[in-house]
């Protein structure tokens, strides 16, 4: 029994926060935290990132209340830019590297990494 309680303790469960919006309007009332389950791996070419910080610009208020000139197709997940640590990282087979980085734009990422040889 106790050994079956056990096993239950030690299944670990991933989630992340986001704030969503299916509409424009008054960023108050339009978005939705919402929780999303992720795999404990990540799949092969994806990375987890712990977001640290995360800054609210004019930019983003703009496109919650879709007066921006860039509208996103909804639904869709407020913000575009933020400071994280890097968890995971799943590639095609083990890679050795030395260094890792990852810059986003608008919701595009780009992994720049330093292969070691």
């Amino acid at each position: 029994m106790l050994s079956r309680r056990l096993s239950a303790l030690s299944i670990r469960k991933i989630c992340g926060k986001q704030l969503v919006y299916a509409e424009y309007g008054d960023p108050v009332k339009v978005l939705k935290l919402q929780t999303i389950d992720l795999p404990d791996t990540p799949p092969s070419g994806h990375v987890h990132v712990k977001w640290i910080a995360s800054p609210i610009n004019p930019a983003d208020l703009n496109t919650l209340q879709g007066v921006y000139p860039i509208k996103p197709p909804l639904p869709a997940v407020g913000g575009s830019e933020g400071f994280g640590r890097v968890e995971k990282v799943c590639f095609f087979g083990e890679i050795p590297f030395s260094y890792l980085r990852i810059i986003c734009k608008s919701k595009k990422c780009t992994l720049q990494l330093r292969i070691v040889v």
